[in-house]
């Protein structure tokens, strides 16, 4: 404008020659300082001339003076070309952002430049800056994924996939496994350990073996054992006491009735009974045979006959003793004084006269002897006679001689 005005208008420079000479050098710092300015921010100057200014694109950072389109620094970004901020932390920024972005699902930025893909077994949400191990309870089946374990699974840090909780172990929840106890059960899934069930053995937590017929496995057994004497096992669960009367040998599934001829004293074993006892089936005693009967088995009593003897226990019929009678064949009795019993007297008789019994056991003929003599008498006198089996002396008779000791 200056340079315009000098050159259209010569009588001013004439008229004032010193203010042409300052405009002159106005007009050549002007010239100078447009020269000289900085490319503004957001733009770029390729040349030393502002007037050459170029917009910068999306995506770039140009502060003041720049000289190219450069792109925005990775950890930055740059929501108009002029400005430039840092990412936050947990954010990603690669070179050429315009705005800031989550560290996506599945990878972990480290820092705002930085992204790194997650390995198997670790889980890394959206936003992660570092990669952690899938936690316990959880199973991640890629790094963006993480999904709750079931009831009855195992999941421990870094499971890529739900488990069972494995044989012999319990798992009171997703997170943790421990060893079954002993006396316990356990097959795969457990979640609460439980006692080996009646009628079978766990000789380990892992292993579980029905019992067999004859065994006594109660709950928490380890081994099989016998259903025990004294009782009787129709299942391996449970066992009864044998009644009284019957017997259950060890490994026994029902009672058995004492049979005839033996006794149950205990309900775990038989007894044979011993001679002159009586035994019928289910006995729990050894009984002696009746009075008046004999046992010859213990199976049976026989009656015993008249005249004989057969006291408590008998194991044969036998003659009731001389010297006794027996009314019944249940007792003996002592004969009297005076009396004769001979083997097999059911009663007691007066020695017969013209006898003499010096006990009951024995009889002796003798003169003039009544009955129930127990010894001889003396002499028939003079003048009289005795007759065998008198009992008394008779005198002789009219006209008839009898000396001492005459029969007739």
């Amino acid at each position: 404008v200056f340079l315009l005005i000098l050159s259209t208008n010569p009588s001013a420079s004439t008229q004032m020659p010193g203010i042409r000479h300052w405009l002159f050098i106005f007009t050549a710092l002007a010239t100078s300082d447009a020269a000289a300015a900085v490319c503004t921010a957001g733009y770029y100057c390729p040349t030393e001339l502002s007037s050459n200014q170029i917009a910068c694109s999306s995506g770039s950072y140009c502060p003041s003076g720049s000289t190219s389109d450069d792109q925005c620094p990775a950890g930055s970004f740059c929501s108009v070309p002029a400005k430039k901020a840092s990412c936050a932390i947990s954010n990603y920024c690669p070179a050429g952002s315009t705005a800031p972005s989550k560290c996506p699902v599945g990878f972990f930025c480290s820092n705002a430049s930085t992204i790194l893909e997650c390995t198997p077994s670790s889980y890394c949400p959206v936003g992660s800056i570092e990669q952690i191990q899938c936690p316990a309870g959880f199973y991640c089946s890629s790094p963006s994924i993480r999904l709750s374990c079931n009831m009855s699974q195992l999941c421990l840090e870094g499971s890529i996939a739900p488990l069972l909780c494995p044989l012999g172990f319990v798992c009171a929840k997703p997170s943790s496994v421990s060893a079954c106890t002993l006396r316990n059960y356990c097959p795969s899934g457990t979640t609460l350990q439980k006692r080996c069930r009646a009628g079978s053995y766990c000789p380990d937590p892992s292993t579980l073996v029905d019992c067999e017929k004859g065994s006594y496995c109660p709950t928490g057994a380890t081994v099989q054992t016998l259903c025990p004497a004294g009782y009787f096992c129709t299942t391996p669960a449970a066992k009864e006491a044998c009644a009284a009367g019957s017997f259950c040998p060890a490994g026994s599934i029902a009672p058995q009735l004492c049979p005839a001829g033996t006794y149950c004293a205990r309900t775990s074993s038989s007894v044979p009974c011993g001679a002159g006892r009586i035994c019928p089936a289910g006995s729990t005693a050894a009984a002696l045979c009746p009075a008046g009967f004999f046992c010859a088995t213990p199976l049976a009593a026989s009656e015993c006959g008249a005249g004989s003897y057969c006291p408590d226990g008998a194991a044969a019929e036998v003659l009731c003793p001389a010297g006794y009678f027996c009314a019944t064949p249940a007792a003996k009795e002592t004969c009297a004084a005076g009396s004769y019993c001979p083997k097999g007297s059911t009663a007691a008789a007066l020695c017969p006269a013209g006898s003499y019994c010096p006990t009951p056991l024995s009889r002796a003929d003798c003169r003039l002897c009544p009955a129930g003599s127990t010894a001889p008498a003396g002499a028939c006198p003079c003048g009289h006679y005795c007759a065998p089996g008198s009992l008394a002396p008779k005198p002789c008779a009219a006209g008839q001689h009898c000396p001492a000791g005459a029969t007739a």
